[in-house]
């Protein structure tokens, strides 16, 4: 009966079902973010490097092999080590917002994490660390 009445706002109703629909497509909670991470981390730190692997998205296995990306997790010294959680930011990657986090190890290295979105879960998507072989 508003909607009759009142045609503009059925529209913006209409609207904001949309975007309140997108919404579930949004970057996961700040806390959801670091354990994903952190996760990662750890099954690399542990030697468990595969685990890791199949925690990532299509798009990093795609660029990474898995046999090279095991390959330098094995050999990378600083992977090894305690990572500490640093801080977190929004990133912009091909026109969506994903969180991108970094870590610190005892040493001072810096390792950098963003997720990605694949389906329904978030994953790792891509890295970047300043370790030492």
């Amino acid at each position: 009966m508003i909607a009759g009445r009142f045609p503009v706002l059925a529209i913006a109703q209409a609207a904001l079902v949309l975007v309140l629909v997108g919404c579930g497509s949004s970057a996961p909670e700040p806390d959801a973010s670091r354990e994903i991470a952190a996760k990662f981390l750890n099954e690399i730190r542990t030697g468990k490097g595969a685990d890791a692997w199949q925690s990532t998205t299509a798009e990093f296995k795609s660029a990474r092999g898995k046999e090279a990306f095991l390959r330098e997790v094995r050999a990378d010294k600083t992977l090894k080590s305690e990572q500490a959680f640093v801080s977190q930011q929004s990133v912009k990657v091909q026109d969506e917002d994903r969180p991108e986090l970094l870590f610190r190890t005892s040493d001072g290295k810096e390792i950098r994490i963003v997720l990605g979105k694949e389906g329904d879960a978030w994953k790792v998507d891509r890295w970047s660390h300043t370790g030492t072989k």
